[in-house]
């Protein structure tokens, strides 16, 4: 499934798509005008990260997604 972190309105787009794995697992990243946060996404695809019981952190917008690596 999918998670979205951010603003994804057509008029000023600034967001984050997660693509989940059926384990809870981050496999998949697109970012839409989102330059933050790019080290650490690629790091939680790189790891395949799990998210399980921290979707809200993911979906947070001010959420630090550093926490998703520890």
């Amino acid at each position: 499934h999918r998670l979205v972190r951010g603003n994804s309105s057509a008029e000023s787009p600034d967001f984050i798509e997660f693509g989940l794995s059926a384990d809870n697992r981050v496999s998949q990243v697109v970012t839409v005008n989102h330059p933050g946060d790019r080290e650490t996404v690629k790091e939680l695809v790189k790891r395949r990260a799990s998210i399980d019981g921290r979707e809200e952190l993911l979906k947070d917008p001010v959420g630090d997604l550093a926490q998703l690596l520890a």
